[in-house]
């Protein structure tokens, strides 16, 4: 059917052109826009049907006929002029978004809409859901490519793989992989990273790229570009906030990276600022301060305010060294005590608290628990002593000044 007329297809086709109809592609009227495939719901504007017996009465327009001749498939539109020759494998919808066909000639793909717009020389053709720039991901030769909705390339076909990522919270990126190597590229085929590396990974808003095994890490921005602000140098690399603690050879360092030049419309600074050398078998970060461990002993350092520099507090002299809210807990030859900051908002020091002869030290909400010969006392941050270590268990009730305490006897 065709409007209010009536169509018998078997009886108009002229049987030297084609031996039977195979599919036919109807369109609804009035579907505001919405495709989909005849068994889809009757809202969806074209769809391939086949057998002209179970024509959905609902898709009330022929608009092409799919027809077969010894074999192979043409094409042919209502009014049964030939549109292409009956030379073809597969026609069918692309997908079912508008009169678009995919055409295979029994080796290679190509898509026709209202003529033939991409040749049939690819290996596969598959539409890129996900949209962006790019409308197809096409396969020439092995090598895969973006086409957009002009049919040009996007990205031509040059490379084993691609994706589409997120460098950051606003640009994306098409990695691209060749023969085990990686690159980056923008959507506009600017090359961000030559295709050189073993991997590239996504920190926060950095780039970690790593080549012949060692990392480095990038920084990518609109109104400049991308830049490197740490060397391929290095064997491992983590970002904590706007800390980077690398490695090289066992022995770690760290960096602070620049957040006013990489918040910046100026643009960045061209490395990041070291603070540590590459001196330490491990370093930590708690805030403002650095611990640092060497040869299984412990050290304490901090940042400056201007986050440009570090300063001692500790010497790497202990066992262990932990932090517990604004106390510093250390331990030499399994006997423990602790340091806490200075009342002196100037001081580049803490101030020690309780003495390195405990069996353990414990906190309890905000209070000193310390154990010594298997009893337990109480010590204020001062270093005061509250109760004497005599006790089996004390615990604080709310964490107030109440206090539960079971003393045995003693003689």
């Amino acid at each position: 059917t065709d409007g209010n007329q009536t169509h018998n297809i078997e009886e108009t086709q002229k049987t030297d052109d084609f031996d039977s109809v195979s599919y036919i592609i109807a369109k609804k009227e009035h579907s505001a826009g919405y495709y989909g495939s005849y068994k889809s719901d009757i809202q969806y504007t074209y769809s391939i049907v086949d057998n002209l017996n179970s024509y959905n009465p609902h898709f009330d327009n022929i608009v092409l006929i799919i027809t077969n001749k010894e074999g192979k498939l043409g094409l042919y539109d209502k009014d049964l002029n030939k549109t292409l020759p009956n030379s073809y494998e597969r026609i069918d919808l692309l997908n079912n978004h508008e009169k678009e066909l995919i055409v295979f000639d029994g080796k290679h793909y190509g898509i026709y809409n209202d003529s033939i717009v991409l040749d049939c020389i690819y290996d596969e053709i598959i539409p890129e859901v996900r949209g962006y720039e790019a409308k197809y991901r096409v396969n020439l030769n092995g090598k895969t490519g973006l086409i957009n909705k002009d049919y040009q390339y996007v990205i031509e076909p040059l490379y084993d793989d691609l994706n589409y990522e997120y460098i950051n919270n606003r640009t994306r990126a098409i990695r691209v992989v060749n023969e085990g190597k990686y690159g980056l590229l923008l959507p506009s085929s600017k090359v961000l990273l030559d295709v050189e590396f073993d991997s590239i990974s996504y920190i926060g808003t950095y780039i970690c790229a790593v080549k012949d095994g060692k990392h480095g890490l990038y920084l990518y921005k609109e109104n400049i570009g991308i830049t490197q602000i740490i060397d391929l140098a290095y064997d491992t690399i983590s970002v904590i906030d706007s800390n980077v603690i690398v490695s090289c050879d066992g022995k770690f360092g760290l960096f602070r990276l620049n957040n006013a030049n990489e918040n910046s419309s100026q643009g960045v600074s061209s490395a990041a600022i070291k603070i540590m050398d590459i001196a330490y078998d491990d370093i930590s970060i708690s805030g403002l301060d650095i611990i640092v461990v060497n040869n299984q002993k412990s050290g304490l350092y901090r940042f400056t305010q201007s986050f440009c520099d570090s300063y001692k507090l500790l010497d790497i002299v202990y066992d262990s060294l932990s932090k517990k809210q604004h106390y510093y807990i250390v331990s030499k030859d399994d006997k423990y005590g602790a340091f806490c900051n200075s009342s002196r908002l100037d001081s580049r020091a803490l101030v020690p608290c309780l003495d390195i002869v405990y069996d353990n030290i414990e906190l309890e909400g905000n209070k000193l628990i310390v154990s010594k010969n298997n009893k337990k006392g109480w010590y204020a941050e001062d270093g005061t002593e509250y109760l004497a270590c005599r006790y089996d268990e004390i615990h604080f009730i709310n964490y107030t000044q109440n206090l539960f305490c079971r003393l045995m006897p003693y003689i």
